[in-house]
């Protein structure tokens, strides 16, 4: 039982940390809400751009991005934007956009996936080819 109360106790002052250090190093609430609005409307090198910004700032970016997970918005133009270019395969169904929240949620993938995104200034795709969180996926709504 006090083995219990102690892990117990553990979990509660580690989730404190995490959320103390989450508060210290957050970026202002309406940058991030400008790139997730980027996400939903921009190019793909202004897409590029807001991940590589979202992606710095870390895990201080994934509470708002979770908290836009259920825009259903659609990102206009971004039809495979998920997918790895190295993939030769579209499979019929995939070649629709995205809903904003799958991008945001792929974004929090890519946070906690990937400790550093290759910043090529090449805005064929997304990321660098490396850089993908599902290297050989595709992500496709049902």
């Amino acid at each position: 039982m006090h083995s219990l109360i102690r892990s117990f106790c553990a979990v509660v002052l580690i989730l404190a940390g995490c959320l103390c250090s989450l508060s210290q190093e957050s970026a202002p609430k309406s940058d991030i809400q400008r790139y997730l609005e980027t996400l939903k409307n921009g190019t793909t090198c202004q897409r590029r751009a807001a991940i590589m910004a979202l992606h710095h700032l870390g895990k201080s970016a994934i509470p708002l991005l979770i908290e836009h997970v259920d825009d259903h918005d659609v990102a206009r133009s971004s039809t495979l934007m998920l997918a790895n270019p190295i993939l030769s395969y579209a499979p019929p169904g995939s070649q629709k956009d995205e809903f904003s929240g799958v991008i945001y949620a792929y974004v929090v993938e890519l946070i906690l996936a990937r400790d550093a995104l290759h910043d090529d200034n090449d805005c064929t795709f997304l990321l660098s080819q490396g850089d993908y969180a599902y290297g050989h996926g595709l992500i496709m709504k049902g």
